[in-house]
């Protein structure tokens, strides 16, 4: 009988053990996917005030009945796809797309190391909000790879947090007047 009560010995330890690394590992996951949440969060900020001052811009440039087909010829309200680096000044005049960029730079977020800030524009459509004309968009993307502070040990060493916003000039339904509006 002794010796089967010492091969016993010993055997709460190890499950006790994998008790508390299992409660270690979970924990670990909850501390990344909160980091990343607030992250998200504001990334989503940085987006919607991008997105929102580029539009803004052009409007104060085009005033209410102007052509906004003006906008492909570049100056204030071009069009196209742009990346906003970190240090990047504005050009002479500030165009919307300029406008977007130092409004996400402001929220913490440009292009460099593990972000990536990406400002699209366009005229007339309602490519993203349908039944919606709009006359001018503008759309940011932020990117951010966040490197994960516990999970990294079992998993992936970086977390993608990918978000985007548009902002649009819009005709308000049933009034001569035209708006900004964030529409996605």
């Amino acid at each position: 009988m002794p010796r089967l009560r010492n091969r016993r010995s010993g055997q709460a330890l190890v499950f006790v053990a994998l008790a508390i690394f299992v409660v270690f590992s979970f924990m670990a996951l909850a501390v990344d996917l909160s980091l990343a949440y607030i992250i998200r969060e504001s990334a989503q900020a940085a987006a919607d005030v991008a997105a929102l001052g580029g539009a803004a811009r052009a409007f104060r440039f085009l005033k209410p009945g102007l052509d906004y087909n003006l906008c492909t010829t570049g100056g204030v309200c071009r069009t196209g796809t742009e990346s906003c680096p970190t240090g990047r000044g504005p050009s002479s005049p500030p165009t919307s797309m300029d406008s977007a960029c130092l409004y996400a730079a402001q929220n913490g977020f440009s292009t460099g190391g593990n972000q990536v800030v990406n400002i699209t524009s366009g005229i007339n459509g309602s490519l993203f909000a349908p039944g919606v004309a709009t006359k001018y968009w503008v759309m940011a993307e932020v990117s951010d790879q966040i490197p994960q502070i516990f999970g990294g040990i079992l998993s992936s060493q970086l977390i993608t947090v990918r978000v985007r916003s548009v902002a649009a000039i819009v005709d308000v339904v049933g009034s001569p007047t035209t708006t900004v509006a964030l529409v996605q």
